[in-house]
């Protein structure tokens, strides 16, 4: 669409001029007339630059987006910290995911899950819509079991599953077109200030509802009912595997000890409103239970050596 409306665009160049050369009585009315014209023609070269965002901001994320998206996250994230080289430790966390996806409503995605350790002390994990999960070194020593490792990959697979990742990447899609319009609505009213009263009005509500759209749109990181989303379903990912949905409220405890109240609490609401509404929840959840001591010896060996 892009490339013919500009072909459109340019024919329409050329006959204008043609007929301005025509008509102009003079040589520097020509040059006038054509100035005001390229004026004209890069304007409409804009509205259809962002006619393109506008239509790519509605078109849905396929899997394959959310995953060279979610990837492109991942590396952003690899460049500021380094992987922890274990791979007793790896291949543990991701036997627990692997576990907990089997039994999930969406066992498999565009490639597949993968667990990577970050070698920071910080509590920390994060997951992108690639299906990769990032946990930090600091987070997995801070767990005394491996239910409560359950918990962090649960919440986390949750996000993704839930499809959290990807309404961000259309919402930030839907921003990338405000920001457009706004930009093209100022510079039109900047140029042409001798435009109709109605086409000012037109271009300055235009602006405003945009910055208004704007502001709501650029929040960062998963709203407070994603979170409190991820968490009820992760509960559900966790009683499907026949792990201990509990374990989310004693990790949940460990997080409540480490908040700060620094970006994490941003994005996050408080850890005590998100045990009060997992505990209604686990309240409601039958556990049969599992031979403790297989977890626990696996667990062990696993975190042998971990610093905590």
């Amino acid at each position: 669409m892009k490339r013919t409306n500009k072909f459109i665009i340019s024919a329409f160049t050329m006959l204008t001029i043609s007929a301005v050369c025509i008509h102009a009585s003079n040589p520097l009315s020509i040059l006038n007339s054509v100035k005001k014209l390229e004026n004209a023609i890069e304007t409409g070269e804009k509205a259809l630059d962002t006619i393109d965002k506008i239509d790519r901001a509605t078109e849905p994320v396929t899997p394959k987006d959310a995953y060279t998206i979610g990837r492109t996250v991942g590396a952003s994230v690899l460049s500021s910290y380094q992987i922890y080289r274990s791979s007793k430790l790896t291949m543990y966390v991701n036997r627990i995911c692997r576990a907990i996806a089997m039994n999930s409503p969406v066992p498999v995605l565009y490639k597949d899950y993968c667990v990577g350790i970050l070698d920071s002390d910080e509590i920390n994990a994060l997951s992108t819509s690639s299906g990769m999960i990032l946990i930090s070194r600091g987070l997995i020593a801070s767990t005394e079991s491996e239910d409560e490792i359950a918990a962090v990959i649960a919440h986390e697979m949750a996000h993704i599953q839930l499809e959290h990742s990807i309404k961000m990447i259309k919402s930030n899609r839907k921003k990338e077109a405000v920001v457009s319009s706004v930009k093209l609505a100022d510079d039109v009213t900047g140029k042409y200030s001798k435009m109709s009263y109605d086409d000012k009005q037109m271009f300055h509500d235009l602006s405003v509802t945009g910055n208004f759209l704007v502001t709501t749109l650029a929040e960062t990181g998963y709203p407070k009912d994603q979170e409190y989303k991820a968490d009820a379903e992760a509960l559900n990912l966790l009683l499907d595997a026949g792990y201990d949905p509990n374990a989310m409220l004693s990790m949940l405890e460990k997080l409540k000890q480490h908040t700060t109240g620094g970006g994490w609490t941003k994005t996050h609401p408080k850890p005590a409103d998100r045990i009060a509404k997992a505990k209604k929840i686990c309240a409601t959840m039958k556990y049969e239970g599992a031979d403790p001591s297989v977890r626990a010896a696996r667990f062990a060996a696993a975190t042998k050596g971990l610093a905590k």
